[in-house]
């Protein structure tokens, strides 16, 4: 997905540049440089395994 985020960037430094933005935001928002960043939201923060699911690690409130 970041190979086609790149690609709609021209020149690379482009993208480069609107990434270090967005992850800067992101970590300024919510203290993860993924967690807000449109880049790695339109990528899917489960496959770039920012986000984990483990159920058998859940413990009730």
């Amino acid at each position: 997905m970041h190979s086609e985020q790149w690609a709609k960037s021209l020149p690379a430094t482009g993208f480069i540049a609107k990434y270090g933005a967005a992850s800067a935001y992101s970590e300024y928002k919510t203290g993860h440089p993924a967690a807000v960043n449109d880049f790695e939201v339109e990528a899917n923060l489960w496959w770039g395994d920012y986000v984990k699911w483990n159920p058998t690690e859940f413990r009730a409130p």
